[in-house]
């Protein structure tokens, strides 16, 4: 069988193990030293990812079921757009949500409104007045060196949004970059343009000091098929699906400091409002400037602590332009986040890594038109968010142990507590691994605005995974999985005062292998 093949199929029955991302400024060069097809299958998963674990650990130690989707992967599959990689990763799929915009779902759940987190770089990319992701023609391919996921429960490490996977994004470092590209890319569909864009890279490491830019803009449509609703209402999308994008990523690092901004400009051209179709195409924008400082500290030989502050401005779902007959109504709400954090890893051992770290935020969203907030008859709405978190790996001659736990409190919802445990092993050719987590998802700006006793949600997650190399060229792994969501979040419209709202449900529960 040919070795691409194998290797191919190989990945896809592997794709289940943790993983941190790579510093974006860190050689990974060290780390995937040999052609992605010439690695064998032991230096596949001897690969040290960190995603589920932040230490690093063996993808068959790791404490989580990940999939690792590499540049040279990338470059194979022919992939022109995130949602092309992403449909490859079992357990994940795409669905239509309103107004144009394609989300997320993970092992069977919808999990577009706050349950999968998506870091490009280690900068959580999702808006926070819903906690969205919008997918197609949105992040460039070109410049990601690899991509991490978590099928499962992250928010012991990640916090809120990342009840149901996490999504991480490592670009290429200006090691990696060593110079200038520029690519441009065109395609067509049968009657009409399909997309064309532009992506320029730039990187350079200059003894202490390294930069790396990407520049990235894209118009593309979305189909050139008919849309129709459940309603039976329908339109052509072939001149009603426009996705635009305007997208920079910045790097800047000086030794051990590090500044990374991200300006993200994209928008959905769509004539799906809900339950109507308008008369005619609008357009919704989706706006982030985020700028983020950190340095790592070595305090001591095996101490280090790692401080940031991060900066997030977005404009989501924005629309303030002509109203079509009233047709739509406007949305013109900013929300401006300020976050600082501190992270420590403390080895006193080989065997032993114990992590740690506080998370402050506060979140402001104001009213840019003539409307006010609900709960607030203002046009500003504020609260605060505080968490703490800390984690051990322990590695034993008879398992790996990992046990953490993250505690999160806010001024306008109730606390949550999510504890994690791991017991990993391998034995030569097999390996196993038992794992209960619980996750939550945190209530946005607008489930709070909508419903001041909006609570978060929390999940338990009990999963097992084992493995067993079979062949010189085939490892074959699997994975079961139970997942219970208690106080799930969901929206609905309220009749009586003809206003859409948020409410806590009772439990949701899936099972799958």
């Amino acid at each position: 069988m040919n070795r691409r093949i194998v290797l191919n199929l190989a990945l896809l029955l592997l794709q289940f193990v943790p993983c941190k991302g790579q510093d974006a400024n860190q050689d990974s060069s060290s780390v995937m030293s040999d052609s992605f097809y010439e690695m064998t299958l032991e230096d596949l998963m001897g690969i040290e990812v960190s995603v589920a674990s932040i230490h690093g650990l063996t993808t068959r130690e790791s404490p989580g079921v990940i999939t690792l989707i590499t540049e040279e992967e990338i470059k194979s599959s022919g992939a022109r757009d995130l949602t092309d990689l992403l449909k490859l990763v079992p357990g994940l799929d795409f669905g239509v949500d309103v107004e144009g915009a394609v989300g997320l779902a993970v092992r069977g759940n919808w999990a577009h409104e706050g349950k999968a987190s998506l870091l490009i770089d280690g900068i959580e990319m999702n808006e926070n007045l819903f906690s969205t992701l919008q997918f197609g023609n949105h992040y460039p391919v070109n410049d990601i060196k690899r991509i991490e996921i978590i099928r499962g429960p992250g928010s012991a490490i990640y916090g809120g949004n990342a009840e149901y996977a996490v999504i991480n994004i490592i670009t290429k470092s200006p090691i990696e970059l060593n110079g200038s590209e520029v690519k441009v890319a065109y395609g067509i569909m049968n009657n009409t343009e399909g997309r064309k864009s532009l992506n320029i890279s730039s990187g350079k490491q200059l003894g202490p000091f390294g930069y790396s830019l990407s520049y990235f803009i894209g118009d593309a449509i979305r189909s050139d098929k008919t849309y129709q609703d459940f309603y039976d209402g329908s339109y052509d999308m072939s001149a009603n699906s426009d996705l635009k994008v305007h997208y920079l990523n910045i790097g800047l690092s000086y030794d051990k400091l590090q500044f990374r901004g991200i300006i993200d400009k994209y928008s959905v051209q769509s004539r799906d409002n809900y339950d109507v179709i308008t008369s005619k195409a609008y357009i919704v924008k989706f706006d982030s400037y985020i700028g983020e400082l950190k340095q790592e500290i070595q305090v001591l030989k095996n101490l280090s602590i790692t401080p940031k502050f991060n900066y997030k401005l977005q404009l989501p779902w924005n629309f303030n332009g002509d109203i079509y007959n009233e047709e739509v109504t406007p949305f013109d709400i900013s929300s401006t986040r300020y976050t600082g954090a501190i992270q420590s890893s403390y080895d006193p051992s080989n065997e032993f890594n114990l992590t740690g770290g506080l998370e402050y935020f506060y979140d402001e969203a104001r009213q840019l038109g003539h409307e006010v907030f609900v709960s607030t008859n203002n046009d500003k709405l504020s609260y605060s968010n505080s968490s703490v978190f800390a984690q051990a790996v322990w590695k034993t001659k008879i398992a790996n142990l990992t046990a953490g736990a993250r505690y999160n409190w806010n001024n306008s919802y109730p606390a949550s507590f999510v504890p994690r445990i791991s017991i990993t092993n391998v034995i030569k050719k097999v390996h196993f691994k038992l794992l209960y987590s619980q996750a939550y998802r945190s209530p946005n700006t607008q489930n709070i605005d909508l419903n001041p006793d909006i609570k978060p949600e929390q999940t338990s997650v009990i999963e097992f995974e084992s493995g067993i190399k079979i062949g010189n060229n085939i490892y074959l792994t699997g994975n079961l999985f139970d997942i219970t969501t208690k106080d799930p979040i969901i929206f609905y419209y309220n009749n009586t005062t003809d206003q859409d709202n948020y409410k806590n449900s009772k439990r949701n529960r899936n099972s799958g292998i």
